[in-house]
């Protein structure tokens, strides 16, 4: 029994029971490298199954397509565009009177048969919109050659009937009539059409 005291004793000693210490100046772990902690993380979001994103998308490769089919569309009217306005440019031209018209206007007289009146109205309106030329109300006739003409009766207007017919195209033949009587005014060309 009296060796079993001290034991106890030296037990709550060791324990704790002993005297006091001081406390240590670092705290406990001070020095070591710091313990990871693993964190779990969200996986990724995933936006190629959501509908309204694949809907989305359709829609703007969509747009894209319209964009591209109207550029590529306007590019080919704009070139359209460019060759009526050369086209306009040129037929201007060709109804601008040659330096040898200068002087009086030269007044144009149409004749035709009675089936081709839509014809010839047509065309007298189309001279009428030709600078230097005053052209009356196309007149009827019987007759009809079987090739258009043109018909001039000075030797001062060949060049005018012939610079005409070349401007009508369409196989116009000119006409010399200087020998015909009576003669109408100078700087009178007549146009002879065919029957339709």
């Amino acid at each position: 029994m009296a060796g079993v005291v001290p034991l106890l004793a030296l037990l709550v000693w060791s324990a704790g029971g002993g005297p006091a210490r001081p406390a240590p100046d670092r705290p406990i772990g001070a020095g070591l490298p710091p313990i990871a902690v693993a964190r779990a993380t969200p996986p990724p979001v995933r936006h190629d199954d959501d509908p309204d994103t694949t809907a989305r998308r359709a829609e703007i490769a969509a747009e894209e397509a319209r964009l591209a089919a109207l550029l590529t569309a306007r590019l080919r009217l704009e070139q359209d565009l460019s060759a009526l306005e050369r086209d306009l440019a040129a037929q201007r031209q060709a109804r601008a009177p040659a330096a040898r018209w200068a002087g009086p206007a030269v007044t144009v007289v149409l004749h035709h048969r009675s089936n081709a009146a839509a014809a010839a109205a047509a065309l007298a309106e189309a001279l009428r919109a030709t600078a230097g030329l005053e052209v009356e109300p196309p007149r009827e006739t019987p007759f009809a050659p079987s090739t258009p003409v043109v018909r001039y009766f000075y030797a001062a207007d060949e060049e005018v009937a012939r610079d005409l017919a070349t401007r009508l195209g369409g196989g116009w033949a000119v006409q010399d009539f200087r020998a015909y009587q009576p003669r109408p005014a100078p700087r009178t060309i007549e146009l002879w059409l065919t029957a339709e």
